[in-house]
């Protein structure tokens, strides 16, 4: 069974150099560059997870020494949480607040408390879905002025 001229299959299998031959060798061979490419800067980014997994899949079948194996393995575990989320809480952030800190959102916890913001719509705008964790991040941090409000807003 031959392959038709104009395909890759025909060159890479038959070993047929006609012109056709090799530009469908070369139109695979740039849009492969090309995904691998985009692949790469998506796994750079961490904008995208699956091409991420992707990637330290391939990477642990390739490595050879059990403590990098460990380490891709542990890393696939850290997206694996991710995605199932912390316990069943999820946090509500805007496209804005993915990158701010727990002591900026803090800052921003008090400032809306004091302006009489009410305690679930304060935290939910700064980012948490529930008391306990805004006052453990509190206390983390050591934001006394936080979990005093915190405290005296419950209570």
């Amino acid at each position: 069974m031959t392959a038709e001229h104009g395909t890759r299959s025909r060159y890479v299998r038959e070993k047929c150099h006609c012109p056709a031959c090799r530009k469908a060798n070369r139109e695979y061979a740039r849009d492969r560059a090309r995904r691998h490419a985009e692949q790469l800067a998506a796994v750079a980014a961490g904008t995208d997870l699956d091409a991420l997994v992707a990637h330290l899949e391939t990477r642990a079948v390739r490595v050879k020494d059990p403590g990098r194996r460990d380490e891709i393995v542990q890393l696939l575990k850290v997206i694996e949480s991710v995605r199932r989320g912390r316990g069943g809480v999820t946090l509500e952030r805007g496209p804005g607040r993915t990158t701010s800190t727990s002591a900026e959102r803090l800052e921003d916890l008090v400032h809306l408390l004091e302006q009489g913001v009410p305690r679930e719509e304060a935290m939910r705008r700064c980012g948490w879905s529930r008391e306990d964790s805004a006052l453990r991040a509190a206390h983390r941090n050591g934001h006394a002025r936080a979990a005093f409000l915190l405290q005296a807003v419950a209570s």
